[in-house]
């Protein structure tokens, strides 16, 4: 390879002949809409293929954004991605659930490129139970505990603040804002109390951090809770309106999900794992009335990622769900037991809930995949309306709701729709 690999041209130059080894000749795709700027796009001359190479030195994330991009531009063409060796493993991980037809080939510096044998499921589920499961009891303060009992106490009394208990530290939230997390190390309990803005605006002092070696005194918790009463009221009264996901998600919660039919529980938050290795939190994790485990992933504003990575935690409770059901306590399913995909969007600054590329994504999931998508049309309200959006109607734009899609329907992907919808 020459000595300026690294420029764009010749980038483009290599990525040309790598997908000319795989294709045919082929042609640059420009579709004439923004395309992850990590790969180069291509088309074989019958324009039966779409190529997706990415580019040797792209990080991983974007990586997973140009598969997930060449899964809505696919349309009713072969997928072939290019990769490296190193790139490869978390696309690998997630084809078994892909129905559209797609191949992995990898390349390495000066090689040709090989293809690369996709996994079975049963192959990724038993690489992916080896991922530790992180849910159970929360933290444990130790003797700490009795430090901060007032405190704690106050905490879950208050109406407007939520328990997270999470195996590091515990946390109790205002309509999705942490206000107060308290973990205990080798001799003291470190207690933040307030909220930890992103980009803080005037007005918004960052939390107080105490470390506490003995019992709280009187002025001590005062001070504590005058920050997290601060906190809490510029919350509630719409002074701070950052995050509107986390506020939506803390309504959704606190009405026990409205129209998704998790009647009997659910968990804010759950600690998960992504291809490979990658720590997450889900959502929410549900379950229903016929113990069905429920991934439920909610997103404020059209992401072109909400598909992969809601997909990548539906594979990590496949994996899991028999340690999951032991930690939460929760039944064997009644019937099948797949794990099943709920999409929860609403729109953002003109930007429609559902994107434009969810519907090829979704049409790219195999038919054996059950997956709803919900739609809230106002994510600031106290009690959001959540309605589900018809399987035919994710091809079919909305004013402020649904963008017009990338691609219109597969064909293939009207004959799995016909499939799952008269399946018993």
């Amino acid at each position: 390879m020459s000595d300026d690999a690294s420029t764009p041209t010749q980038k483009l130059t290599d990525a040309r002949m790598q997908a000319k080894a795989v294709a045919g000749s082929v042609t640059d795709f420009k579709p004439g809409q923004s395309l992850p700027s990590r790969a180069s796009w291509f088309t074989d001359e019958t324009n039966e293929r779409l190529v997706v190479v990415a580019d040797p030195d792209a990080p991983q994330a974007a990586v997973d954004k140009a598969f997930a991009y060449a899964l809505a531009w696919q349309h009713d063409r072969d997928l072939i991605l290019i990769l490296t060796p190193e790139q490869a493993p978390p696309a690998l991980h997630r084809l078994p659930w892909i129905g559209t037809p797609v191949q992995v080939w990898t390349v390495t510096d000066g090689s040709e490129p090989r293809p690369v044998v996709v996994p079975t499921r049963d192959e990724v589920l038993a690489y992916t139970a080896q991922w530790p499961v992180y849910g159970g009891a929360g933290h444990d303060l130790g003797d700490g505990a009795a430090w901060v009992a007032a405190l704690t106490e106050a905490a879950d009394a208050h109406w407007a603040l939520a328990r997270h208990d999470r195996a590091s530290y515990l946390a109790w939230h205002c309509a999705g804002h942490r206000v107060l997390q308290m973990r205990k190390t080798a001799k003291v309990v470190l207690i933040t109390a307030g909220v930890q803005y992103r980009h803080p605006k005037e007005g918004q002092e960052p939390p107080q951090i105490e470390r506490v070696t003995a019992a709280l005194s009187p002025g001590e918790r005062a001070r504590i809770e005058a920050v997290i009463a601060k906190a809490v009221s510029n919350r509630l009264n719409h002074i701070d309106n950052s995050d509107v996901e986390s506020r939506m998600q803390a309504v959704l919660a606190a009405a026990d999900m409205p129209g998704l039919d998790l009647v009997l529980e659910h968990a804010r938050e759950y600690p998960a794992w992504r291809p490979i290795g990658r720590r997450g939190f889900l959502d929410f994790l549900g379950i229903d009335a016929h113990n069905r485990l429920h991934v439920v992933e909610t997103k404020v504003g059209g992401d072109g990622m909400l598909v992969i990575q809601a997909l990548d935690y539906l594979i990590w409770v496949t994996a899991q769900a028999g340690r999951i059901r032991a930690d939460r306590g929760w039944p064997a399913p009644e019937i099948e037991g797949r794990v099943h995909l709920d999409l929860v969007l609403a729109p953002k600054h003109g930007a429609p809930a559902l994107g434009p590329y969810t519907a090829g994504q979704l049409e790219a999931l195999a038919g054996d995949v059950p997956w709803r998508v919900f739609l809230v049309a106002d994510p600031h309200a106290p009690t959001p309306k959540v309605e589900e959006l018809p399987r035919q109607a994710i091809h079919d734009p909305q004013d402020g709701l649904v963008a017009t899609p990338v691609q219109p329907p597969r064909f293939a992907g009207r004959i799995q729709r016909q499939l799952r919808d008269t399946s018993p």
